[in-house]
């Protein structure tokens, strides 16, 4: 679906009627997949040369209120948020307060023997062998509220997948233990990092960290869809899972800001951005990008020929963010 939508805008000239045109296409276009896959509400914004070109809402982002869809409105992105955290890294990096072989037993105490051999870089890459599992399930069932310390008790109790730097398996466990050493280097809070460091530089106004039991102004509710395919809440997006773990809510309008400042290198050097892009080297000598399907990078897991960011959450809910640098062309589409 985002393709379609990429081709059709990337073959506009500057005429007035040919924008207006295509505007309309693209109108129709998304309201058509709207109502084919029964999205509860979508925003879009289309970014072309740092510029963006279009912003729209269609559809309603809570369906009890019939709340309208916005630019503005803010969507939980999910794994998305892992670049945010991976340049929260670069920047101390940067500053020379961190090294990416430094080794877990640098940041935590009473730790398991073979995190002494994860680095950070490790983390970065999902190359440490740590599961992709972060909260304990009662039953096979999550809790209402994880804190931060129970988080860290659970990954530590975990066994590795497979030696540190032999093999590749995607993981949250890595960037919340990413988040944690943000925190310790830094010596703020991991919100107040980003809020600081890069949402204020960037006049990024509507985006937080989403705790499902504060109110947030023009934040969306999440659906799915249950077996019947009828569309109801997403009841996972209720769990508190502490202020590093819970998701980080955006708008389409702030995150046409994040992607100027990856673009543009308003947050990171140039160079500190070709380590990112470049594919991870496994012991044996062989390269992450030839093993993994559409996730091959150091930090910000982009595909090999850097189109994209994508991530698809549970159900309908979804966030896309797609990204043509050859052609300093963007599109982010985010639904409820």
């Amino acid at each position: 679906m985002i393709f379609i939508l990429v081709f059709v805008l990337i073959q506009t000239t500057n005429t007035n009627a040919q924008l207006v045109s295509t505007d309309s296409l693209v109108n129709t276009f998304i309201r058509e997949q709207q109502t084919k896959y029964n999205i509860p509400g979508i925003a879009v914004a289309v970014i072309s040369k740092g510029q963006i070109i279009k912003a729209s809402g269609f559809g309603y982002i809570n369906l009890d209120n019939k709340v309208p869809a916005t630019p503005t409105s803010i969507f939980a992105i999910a794994s998305i948020d892992k670049q945010i955290t991976a340049t929260a890294i670069m920047m101390l990096y940067e500053q020379g307060k961190l090294k990416l072989e430094n080794t877990l037993d640098i940041y935590f105490d009473s730790i398991p023997d073979f995190w002494k051999t994860i680095a950070i870089k490790n983390l970065l890459s999902h190359t440490s062998g740590l599961s992709d599992e972060v909260s304990e399930k009662i039953n096979d069932r999550v809790l209402i509220e994880y804190t931060t310390e129970e988080l860290f008790a659970h990954i530590k109790k975990q066994t590795l997948e497979f030696e540190t730097g032999e093999g590749w398996v995607y993981s949250d466990a890595n960037f919340f233990l990413l988040q944690l050493i943000v925190e310790k280097v830094s010596g703020m809070s991991y919100s107040e990092f980003l809020k600081t460091k890069m949402l204020e530089p960037l006049e990024m106004t509507h985006t937080a960290t989403i705790n499902p039991f504060k109110v947030i102004n023009e934040k969306a509710t999440a659906y799915w869809k249950s077996e019947d395919k009828s569309v109801i809440v997403n009841t996972y997006r209720y769990v508190d899972f502490g202020p590093l773990y819970n998701d980080i809510g955006t708008s389409v309008l702030d995150f046409a800001k994040w992607d100027n400042a990856i673009t543009y290198n308003k947050l990171l050097k140039q160079s500190s951005y070709d380590l990112m892009w470049t594919p991870f080297i496994l012991n044996d000598g062989r390269q992450v990008s030839n093993l993994v399907d559409n996730h091959t990078l150091l930090l910000l897991i982009i595909p090999t020929d850097m189109v994209g960011y994508y991530i698809n959450s549970e159900g309908i809910k979804e966030c896309i963010m797609l990204v043509i640098q050859a052609l300093q062309f963007s599109v982010c589409m985010m639904t409820a």
